[in-house]
């Protein structure tokens, strides 16, 4: 039996845990081990969507194949965590393989990587949610001095990541290109820690009626998104491009700063439609599929800036609920959304404007545009479909052995899909 550890500060949250539950039921072959801080303060940006600055307690599990291990840590001035007792267990453990994640550059993963040195025969695999904003020189030009400490600060870790890392995950792919640039000679692999449980994110009739009852939406067609009321996520080009007319409801999830919050209020009055748009606030993750079914088309726009998207979490939610997708080509949304989606120029609002036109035009023109959006999702991006990609990459990397037919999660294993659409 192949034994695997799966380091993640999430794991205190029982939803990211239960894909690996599901993950050890299927593989009888393996002993999972998961290894998490025994508590988490979840805040940050990350709140102002999903909301909540709450205190999450990691169980301690055996369950035949399937263990949670929480452990004591400590949090560093980057704000990482670190811990000399979880490294104290995977000594103990002395697994097959080790799996950290998070990102490349964080304090916890390289005294994971440097176990390398005590346990010769693990192989130890490195999950990042970069985008190219994480590489060393990313605007060099722009921020000449910032780049430079920023290359002197990090230089010993990517000397530890590319030296010590027997493969790298990522979510798409430029990620792959920036690991090349900065020198990783390794197998990398696209395989999201992410993905959408199919089981809580589909079509359910009754979620619509309840939440367009209790906003009063009726008949309206509905738009929606669910992000950070921050400028890079481009609501500010969603309330340009809606129209004034029609019958239609927009739904915006989420929330930020009051200065974020006051600003999209104003863009809103200046376009005399603020009667049309509902705040809805923070919306729990054990919510929001109720809030995904109330929608006719789900809208995602981020802008590239400083920060990328590099693999949103939302999109694939709405994507598997069966809704239509107006995306921008920011980032990882293209590669998300796939060939058959509505996707404009990021900050281009006239085209934007004439997306959201098609779609009210066209309503079920873009249903069968939903229907393939919530194929792509069960098929490429699902929790189930990731677990089966991410066994045969964990078998390969034990092995040794490498098979570039594996390194793209939205193709490999992904049944021929012969349905077109014209937009």
């Amino acid at each position: 039996m192949n034994k695997i550890v799966i380091v993640n500060h999430v794991f205190t949250k029982e939803y990211i845990r239960k894909r690996w539950l599901l993950f050890a039921k299927e593989h009888k072959d393996i002993d999972l081990t998961l290894i998490s801080p025994k508590n988490w303060q979840y805040g940050g940006v990350g709140a102002m969507t999903t909301g909540g600055n709450d205190l999450s307690y990691c169980p301690k599990i055996d369950d035949n194949n399937y263990h949670v291990l929480p452990v004591e840590y400590s949090i560093d001035r980057t704000g990482s965590w670190q811990s000399t007792e979880m490294l104290y267990e995977i000594e103990k453990i002395k697994p097959q393989l080790v799996y950290h994640v998070g990102t490349h550059l964080q304090s916890s993963l390289f005294p994971v990587l440097k176990l390398s040195k005590i346990l010769p025969n693990t192989k130890f695999v490195t999950f990042s949610m970069r985008g190219p904003n994480w590489d060393i020189f990313y605007n060099w030009e722009k921020h000449p001095i910032k780049s430079m400490l920023k290359f002197f600060y990090h230089f010993n870790h990517l000397r530890c990541l590319n030296n010590y890392s027997d493969a790298i995950i990522c979510h798409y792919p430029d990620a792959i290109k920036s690991f090349k640039k900065e020198g990783y000679k390794g197998p990398i692999y696209m395989c999201t820690q992410v993905g959408v449980d199919t089981d809580v994110y589909k079509p359910n009739g009754d979620f619509r009626t309840e939440i367009r009852k209790k906003y009063g939406l009726g008949d309206s067609f509905v738009f929606g998104s669910a992000t950070r009321f921050t400028a890079a996520k481009g609501l500010d080009d969603i309330i340009e491009a809606l129209p004034k007319e029609g019958d239609w409801k927009y739904l915006m999830i989420g929330g930020g700063l009051e200065s974020d919050e006051n600003r999209l209020l104003q863009h809103l009055k200046a376009r005399k439609i603020e009667n049309k748009v509902i705040m809805t606030g923070h919306i729990s993750q054990q919510e929001m599929p109720k809030y995904w079914n109330a929608m006719d088309c789900a809208l995602h726009t981020p802008r590239t800036a400083d920060w990328i998207e590099t693999f949103s979490v939302a999109l694939v939610q709405a994507m598997a609920t069966g809704l239509p997708v107006i995306g921008s080509d920011s980032g990882s949304v293209p590669y998300q959304l796939g060939p058959d989606a509505l996707i404009v120029k990021e900050r281009d609002t006239v085209a934007l404007k004439d997306k959201i036109l098609w779609v009210l035009n066209n309503q079920e023109e873009a249903k069968n545009i939903g229907f393939k959006m919530k194929w792509r999702a069960e098929h490429c991006f699902s929790t189930r479909h990731l677990n089966d990609c991410i066994y045969d990459i964990f078998m390969d990397i034990i092995n040794d052995t490498f098979d570039p037919n594996k390194i793209d999660q939205a193709q490999y294993k992904v049944p021929v899909e012969n349905l077109s659409i014209s937009k």
